[in-house]
């Protein structure tokens, strides 16, 4: 049977919260303007719910680049497992790390061994992590630029650096070997045969993300993919605002997309970032002069397609878990029965 999703009271909080505060941006707004804004795009609507795809696609290629060749993935479904973790990341409190865990658990019941599909996730999320530093900084400077001033510029340069120079930080001590003493330190406050075997596994992860550390070609193509990922949603929003009616330059999408990635992350407790990217993205369109009740309209929107797409991707993960714990067990049958 297919496993059943609690919700949990600490996610309904949440969630409450959340929508407290998407719904306080909407009282703030006149509610006719809000409809009015909706009723100019029309039935393209439903047509741009489809460009979402984009992203899931970009995003899977990166992560398949990081994926050793001797156990191959098909796009597809990779894809999906993709799907899966964003839905995850996006509705459940899981502070934007639970769907990470869930798309290595659901790689490895397709072959690759634990270590090997933990390893493709853990690379992929910091290539992720300095490709988002460097799409936010651009964002940033491009914000700085637009409004005319240059001591911003060389501020937001710095917080580029410095954010970037974290990252690189974390890549470098996945190379040194991060996760045996973490495993050594748990094995030595709990004694028993489980933490020994935690530590031999983490020392399987260790070599497994230096060996995909070894191939610069990997990281670069992993990289490009990543970046291409981020900058897809500028192109999303670009086409929304056009559809309302408030055409934006590139410029302007990617500094208002980039501040609305920076709402999300400050709100990592919230699922999706509810409520915070939507604010950070009217405090761009303030500063650039955009109509904040169009730029509110289109990230309603696109959290709509946002919450379509993640309960259709929660009800898939049940699928997928509830086959995979009837296939264990009808190997556990199998194996008694011989």
């Amino acid at each position: 049977m297919a496993k059943r999703l609690r919700i949990r009271p600490r996610t309904l909080l949440v969630w409450a919260i959340g929508l407290a505060l998407i719904a306080g941006l909407v009282i703030h707004h006149r509610d006719a303007e809000l409809l009015e804004a909706v009723a100019v795009a029309g039935w393209w609507l439903p047509l741009f719910a489809l460009t979402h795809l984009g992203s899931f696609l970009l995003d899977s290629l990166g992560w398949q680049a990081v994926i050793p060749t001797t156990r191959p993935v098909g796009l597809v479904a990779l894809a999906i497992r993709r799907w899966i973790g964003v839905s995850v990341n996006s509705l459940l409190p899981v502070a934007q790390l639970g769907g990470e865990i869930v798309r290595a658990r659901l790689l490895a019941q397709l072959g690759p061994p634990g270590h090997i599909a933990a390893a493709s996730v853990i690379v992929d999320i910091t290539v992720g992590l300095l490709a988002q530093a460097l799409f936010v900084g651009t964002g940033v400077v491009l914000i700085a630029y637009l409004l005319g001033g240059t001591e911003n510029l060389v501020q937001a340069g710095l917080g580029i650096l410095l954010i970037s120079a974290l990252v690189c930080a974390f890549a470098a001590l996945q190379t040194r070997g991060l996760f045996v003493p973490i495993a050594g330190a748990l094995e030595r406050l709990g004694q028993g045969s489980i933490w020994r075997r935690l530590t031999d596994n983490a020392s399987q992860l260790d070599q497994q993300i230096r060996s995909v550390y070894r191939d610069s070609n990997r990281i670069l193509v992993c990289g490009s993919w990543r970046i291409m990922a981020w900058l897809w949603p500028c192109l999303d929003l670009w086409l929304l605002l056009w559809l309302l009616g408030h055409p934006v330059s590139i410029a302007e999408a990617v500094a208002l997309e980039a501040m609305g990635q920076v709402g999300r992350s400050a709100g990592f407790g919230i699922p999706g970032g509810l409520g915070v990217q939507e604010g950070g993205v009217l405090l761009a369109a303030n500063w650039l002069g955009v109509p904040t009740e169009l730029a509110l309209v289109a990230m309603l929107i696109r959290r709509v397609r946002e919450l379509a797409f993640g309960l259709a991707g929660l009800f898939v993960w049940s699928l997928l878990e509830g086959g995979a714990a009837v296939g264990a067990a009808a190997r556990h049958d199998i194996d008694r029965s011989r």
